[in-house]
């Protein structure tokens, strides 16, 4: 999972030859799960199974307020910052490479994620292999969304008030009664205006 969100920063890098703060979120969720890790699932040889630092949880409104209090030393939180470091450098060195060896495949996805706009699971899986055995990639685009339908009615409304106003004669009197008529629909519907 760490690896997978250190791809976004990598690829910056690796495609564009400079580093953004496009990933920061990434960064900082791979940071908690790194040190959930070792702090939480004891998941670390040099600190052991256990449990670091006290969480007091008072839930308000909904909303969880956690104290994290520290139960160790300070030479423990530079054990706990090394280990947490190095899990991450070792996910961002391993993703790297395999973004490396597959650069042409990333650009091909890329290329192809710009004309579809989504890839979900099976789909991405399946062109990743096309992509990787030279097998022809044929785009599907997304069907065009039909506008919502207070969009449509608000259409609606307008072409029936511009069929109105130019029924009227062809004088100077149609725009304005069109006018004045929106005028007053608008105060029966928004009080402030009234």
């Amino acid at each position: 999972k760490i690896k997978v969100l250190m791809g976004g920063r990598i690829a910056e890098s690796l495609i564009f030859n400079e580093i953004t703060s496009g990933a920061s979120n990434d960064i900082e969720k791979a940071t908690e799960l790194a040190r959930n890790f070792i702090c939480t699932y004891g998941m670390s040889e040099k600190l052991g199974t256990r449990k670091y630092g006290r969480t007091k949880s008072q839930v308000f409104l909904g909303k969880d307020f956690s104290d994290d209090s520290k139960d160790y030393s300070d030479q423990t939180a530079l054990l706990i910052d090394e280990e947490i470091k190095g899990i991450i450098d070792t996910c961002y060195e391993e993703a790297t490479d395999i973004l490396t060896k597959n650069k042409a495949t990333l650009i091909k996805l890329a290329e192809i994620l710009i004309e579809e706009e989504v890839i979900e699971g099976a789909r991405f899986e399946q062109l990743f292999s096309d992509i990787q055995n030279n097998q022809p990639i044929k785009i599907q685009k997304r069907p065009s969304n039909p506008k919502p339908k207070a969009e449509q009615q608000d259409k609606a409304a307008s072409s029936t008030t511009s069929a109105t106003d130019s029924s009227d004669n062809g004088s100077d009197e149609a725009p304005k009664k069109a006018r004045k008529k929106r005028a007053v629909a608008k105060t029966k519907t928004d009080p402030v205006s009234s």
